[in-house]
């Protein structure tokens, strides 16, 4: 009997990325029997709208029945907005890491200054705003960092536990199925062996952990 093909992993960057980033994640990923493909796109020169259309026909080019998605920080809003604006023919699981679904307090502070659109781009009201849940048909775990070293320091981020950058209060909405937390600040949660691990498990299992473990709901 032949057996099956791996299943297909799209991995998204974040904001001022690029898919080369995501390299190491990617291999673990292939290592733990994943095929995978990096998704590039302008986080600060595109909208949603674009970058979620060309994501769209990105995956759509694949022609797979099953298919993942691996985002880190804003790619996993604007892989939300691709669930919420498209009519998806695929099935698959998702884990963001660093994603501040419930929008970003740095995001607020640069809100409507000269700095805030040079520094993140035609995407901080989406950054500002975030989501208000997530959209049924994909399940979706999420990691978030507790090192809580990064720029966000210099925006009162000091004052809640997170990734430097993203806040854990930030990454939660309704509609995520389990949070892992990982000792590591906001980059570091794609090049955490750790952190990878747990999102390929979650990928075959829906869940960070093993039912003897203990997961944060």
């Amino acid at each position: 009997m032949k057996n099956n093909p791996a299943e297909m992993a799209v991995l998204v960057h974040g904001l001022w990325m690029s898919s080369t980033e995501m390299m190491i994640l990617e291999k673990r990923l292939q290592k733990q029997g994943f095929r995978t493909c990096l998704f590039s796109y302008h986080s600060m020169r595109e909208d949603f709208s674009q970058c979620a259309d060309s994501l769209f026909r990105f995956v759509q080019d694949l022609q797979e029945k099953r298919v993942h998605f691996v985002c880190h920080s804003l790619g996993g809003l604007l892989l939300h907005h691709l669930l919420t604006h498209y009519e998806i023919p695929w099935q698959g699981r998702a884990v963001l890491l660093g994603s501040p679904l419930a929008g970003s307090r740095v995001a607020k502070v640069l809100a409507g200054s000269l700095v805030g659109k040079i520094l993140v781009g035609r995407n901080l009201a989406y950054l500002n705003r975030g989501c208000a849940n997530w959209p049924a048909g994909y399940e979706v775990g999420v990691v978030g960092g507790t090192f809580n070293v990064g720029t966000g320091l210099f925006f009162g981020g000091w004052k809640h536990p997170g990734d430097g950058l993203v806040s854990l209060d930030e990454i939660k909405i309704p509609g995520v199925k389990e949070v892992f937390l990982a000792r590591t600040n906001h980059l570091g949660l794609v090049f955490s062996r750790n952190c990878a691990m747990k999102t390929a498990h979650f990928l075959k299992n829906g869940r960070f952990f093993s039912f003897a473990d203990q997961a944060i709901i």
